[in-house]
């Protein structure tokens, strides 16, 4: 999530199926309160639970999209349709308990897309444990050179509206704000009200758990987040070089996409630099003087990477007496 300037060593998943890791509460594992012997329900057997799991799956493989749910959790291997049963969704979990095991979570099973519900068994507006949580996803990808995106939902509020729920979103919001503005990954969904819920019978099937008409909802605006960072970005409008020395550049583009996840650099085929989301600029260092470079960009994320941008320069001469050499050429 947190977007580090990551090299050679990137781990993620660059060109080959996408993992993503469905985290929550009951609303990710698919339990009712008639699920609860505590309250006198019979559960129902675990391969019939699917949430909005399976709708989003039938929707991003009916769209072409490589996908891997990834989780130490099984639950729906019996819904037809079949779908990748696999979650990391906790009946009655508080956003703690995810912050506690979210770091084991990802070393366990780690994934390039998590999808956040929590916070609706908190009963509290405040949104500390969920900055917690996105501290640990911070402490996972800088430990193990793997970049994380996290989808963050506005969670969904109660037949019996609860306005705790409501302020609990708004300081959610503020919270993703300023961790965007810090450079962490995070796209915020709404699924309070962005999923067109019905807050009644036909959206819900008591008051805290959507029934499939809700989930299928829910599902549809996961999959309207994720198709913006499962297809493959544009490239860049322009790449120049500037401030051409005897031995560095500096390049500025102009970033065309909004679902990259890094750049990446060549010289040829000889990876240069790995520059993070959003950047529009970078120095290159290291070159020999009076040398001819053909330099290319490319906009990259989960699914590939933008054709590329070229850029062609010479580097000055390092004899101070000789006049400057050099040229830029774009195409």
């Amino acid at each position: 999530m947190k977007l580090f300037f990551i090299f050679l060593f990137l781990t993620f998943n660059l060109f080959g199926t996408t993992r993503i890791m469905p985290l929550g509460d009951s609303i990710t594992y698919d339990s009712y309160h008639s699920d609860d012997p505590d309250l006198g329900g019979t559960p129902r057997p675990v391969n019939q639970r699917h949430a909005y799991r399976n709708h989003l799956w039938y929707k991003l493989t009916d769209a072409g999209f490589n996908v891997d749910f990834v989780g130490s959790l099984n639950a729906g291997s019996a819904i037809s349709p079949p779908f990748d049963p696999d979650n990391e969704g906790y009946p009655g979990a508080k956003s703690s308990y995810i912050a506690s095991h979210v770091y084991e979570l990802l070393q366990n099973n780690p994934a390039d897309i998590v999808l956040l519900h929590i916070g609706s068994n908190d009963w509290s507006r405040n949104v500390s444990y969920v900055d917690d949580i996105l501290d640990e996803v911070d402490r996972y990808e800088f430990n193990y050179h793997h970049p994380i995106k996290v989808i963050l939902a506005k969670i969904i509020n109660r037949t019996e509206y609860e306005p705790l729920r409501h302020e609990f979103n708004i300081n959610l919001q503020h919270l993703a704000n300023n961790r965007i503005a810090d450079g962490d990954d995070i796209y915020v969904v709404d699924m309070e009200y962005g999923a067109g819920l019905h807050y009644d019978d036909r959206d819900f099937k008591e008051r805290t758990h959507p029934n499939d008409s809700g989930y299928e909802k829910m599902a549809r605006v996961w999959f309207n987040a994720l198709k913006k960072f499962l297809t493959i970005p544009p490239k860049p409008n322009t790449l120049l070089a500037t401030q051409i020395n005897e031995t560095s550049v500096v390049l500025k583009w102009e970033d065309n996409s909004e679902n990259e996840t890094l750049f990446k650099i060549n010289n040829g085929a000889t990876p240069l630099a790995r520059p993070n989301s959003n950047s529009t600029q970078y120095t290159i260092e290291g070159l020999l003087p009076r040398t001819t470079y053909t330099f290319s960009l490319r906009a990259c994320n989960g699914s590939g990477c933008s054709d590329p941008k070229y850029i062609i320069f010479t580097t000055k001469d390092n004899y101070a007496w000789l006049p400057a050499v050099h040229h830029v050429i774009l195409y």
